[in-house]
């Protein structure tokens, strides 16, 4: 098969795919849903039963194709442009809604290679890079513990108190204490002075 027809043919299954999912997303967002009318009590029923699928990814596979065309979807398959999605909502911090909010051409991909920082257009990247960037960005920092809070905490760990808990919201510290261990606590608390910067 030479490269045009399989250009053809991946471009013809991608159509059907899209057209698929459209077809799909009318029966489900029919008032009222038309899978009642087909004997199913619920779009779970419907998408296993029909689409040989499972609702957490029939609902993915709709979102693709509202956001995407079947050019698209030949061209980056339906994967990587799941993912291509949640990377643009993760770094722009915003919510697609319509395939006018993304130029899929114009992604570009952040990625640490061999410890240096690279850059690769949704073309270029691979679905396992792809991947990866994308649960980078999934880690949450780790939240930076004030001098004050690190004082409370060594001050506390000094009383010889066990089962002990301190956390700190804005200004205020919240300190939970075993009640046979309230004067030892506060015998170690008793000459805490909060630092000049948190």
């Amino acid at each position: 098969m030479g490269s045009k027809s399989m250009r053809d043919a991946q471009t013809k299954g991608a159509t059907a795919w899209h057209q698929q999912w459209s077809e799909a997303s009318n029966v489900i967002e029919s008032k009222p849903a038309l899978y009642l009318a087909g004997g199913f009590s619920t779009d779970e029923e419907f998408y296993e039963a029909i689409l040989g699928e499972t609702r957490q990814t029939a609902i993915r596979c709709m979102r693709i194709m509202k956001l995407t065309t079947p050019i698209e979807v030949a061209s980056y398959r339906p994967t990587k442009l799941d993912l291509a999605i949640r990377y643009i909502e993760a770094t722009s911090k915003k919510v697609l809604e319509t395939r006018d909010d993304v130029d899929f051409t114009k992604v570009s991909v952040q990625l640490t290679v061999a410890g240096k920082k690279v850059t690769k257009s949704l073309k270029e990247v691979t679905t396992v890079e792809l991947r990866d960037a994308l649960s980078q960005l999934m880690v949450r920092p780790k939240k930076k513990v004030s001098a004050d809070m690190k004082l409370v905490l060594e001050l506390l760990k000094r009383s010889g108190v066990e089962g002990v808990k301190a956390t700190m919201v804005g200004g205020s510290f919240n300190i939970r204490v075993p009640v046979d261990g309230l004067k030892a606590v506060a015998k170690e608390l008793f000459d805490f002075e909060p630092s000049d910067k948190s």
